[in-house]
């Protein structure tokens, strides 16, 4: 537990079933581009892995393979939604 709470000294981010809003919340914190997550269902999901701090890109795409969600930059920002039908 002490190595995971001093991750951030070494760019990381460690989630241990941690709400995907909490998370992406946490990464936004390390970022210059913020995420926005539309999906109220994927948002009460939890997440376990380890993150590199301020690779928000990254971050969204594993949470779009996982969720089946598309990541669109739109106004600055790296939204996070589902597909329109």
């Amino acid at each position: 537990k002490l190595d995971n709470s001093l991750a951030w000294r070494r760019g990381e981010l460690v989630l241990e079933q941690t709400l995907v809003a909490d998370a992406v919340a946490e990464m936004n914190r390390y970022s210059h581009t913020p995420m926005v997550l539309n999906d109220q269902r994927v948002a009460q999901a939890r997440i376990s892995g380890v993150f590199k701090t301020g690779d928000s890109e990254t971050f969204a795409f594993t949470l779009a393979r996982l969720y089946g969600l598309e990541v669109k930059r739109r106004g600055g920002k790296i939204v996070m939604e589902r597909p329109a039908r």
